[in-house]
Formats: structure tokens, sequence, C-alpha cells
């Protein structure tokens, strides 16, 4: 993904909660010219959110039960509340797709992320089992080496002594060859 990406998107997140605001205000106008509109999407929620309202401020005020039905709104005021609650449903459903829409494509991205590390991790383990298996080829073909210059050593008639891997042991080694060297050249 490019690296201008996450900035382009989140610009363009902004410019349309910006422009959705203009456009719940132009829902709302035309919500309160339509004759369907008014009548049926704007008055009921409008009723029903004035009923609740009533509901609970009298329990809140300690009011209690009382038989008074909730007296209905004016219809001027049912269609400007109904109106209102239309537009900021609008807003709010805006907001809420577009945070959807980053939280999908957060989530997309780590994933991405999460399967090329997966990948990263099977190649390393892929290339440890390579080399572990050149070793062992390696390991066998120096055993076989070693072997065949022990068999070959009394027939060509050298004096053949396996390399020795010790740190302790290395001196002696040098020491040997340091005599032998002297004997060879004393011997001349």
């Amino acid at each position: 993904m490019a690296p201008m990406a996450f900035p382009i998107f989140k610009l363009a997140a902004l410019a349309i909660r910006q422009i959705s605001k203009p456009l719940a205000n132009r829902i709302k106008q035309k919500a309160k010219e339509s004759l369907f509109f008014r009548t049926y999407i704007c008055m009921p929620p409008a009723q029903l959110y004035h009923k609740g309202e009533v509901i609970i401020k009298r329990r809140l005020l300690n009011i209690g039960k009382t038989n008074k039905p909730v007296p209905k709104l004016n219809e001027a005021a049912a269609i400007e509340q109904g109106a209102e609650m239309l537009g900021e449903i609008f807003v709010y459903t805006t907001g809420a797709i577009i945070f959807l829409l980053e939280y999908n494509r957060q989530n997309q991205k780590s994933a991405k992320v999460a399967e090329e590390l997966e990948q990263r991790w099977q190649t390393v383990e892929s290339k440890i089992k390579e080399l572990e298996l050149v070793n062992d080829q390696q390991a066998a073909e120096i055993r076989s080496l070693t072997r065949f210059a022990h068999a070959s050593a009394p027939k060509l008639k050298l004096k053949y002594e396996a390399p020795v891997i010790d740190q302790e042991k290395k001196p002696e080694n040098q020491e040997k060859n340091d005599k032998n060297a002297k004997k060879d050249s004393g011997s001349k």
C-alpha cells in the first residue's frame, strides 16, 4: 500500500463528514416540505421520543405513575423534532459507516502484516532446514573422506593423523609436528 493512502483516506473521511452536515440540513428541509416525510417519517418517531422523554422526566422527578396520558406534540413541533432526529441519524450513520470502514481497513492491514510475517518465518525455517541438510551432507562427506584417508594411508606409506579439533590438544600436535619437521630437516 502506498504511504500516502493513509492520509488521503483520513482526509476523504473528514470531507464526507463535513459534507454530511449540509446534506442533513437539506434532508431536514425536504422532510418539512414533503407530506409523506412529515406524516410517516418525521412525526411518529418524534411523538414516540416525546412520550419516552416525558415518562422518564416524571420518574426522575418522583411524580410517579399518573393516570394522565402523555400529551402529544403539536404538528409543527413534531415535524421540527422529527426532522432534527432524521438529520442527526444521517450524520451519525455517516460517521459510523466511516468508522467501520476505517476499522475494516486497519484489520485488513494488520492481517496483511501478520501474513507477511508468517511468510518470512516460514522462509527462514525452510532455509534453516536446508542448511541443516547441507550440514549433514557435508558431515557425511567428511566422515567418508576421513575413512578413505585412514584406509589409504598405509598403502601410500603416509603417516596420517586425524585433525584434532580440541583446543587443548592443538599445542601438543604443534609440538609433535615441530619435532617431526626438525628430524626430517636433520636427516636430509
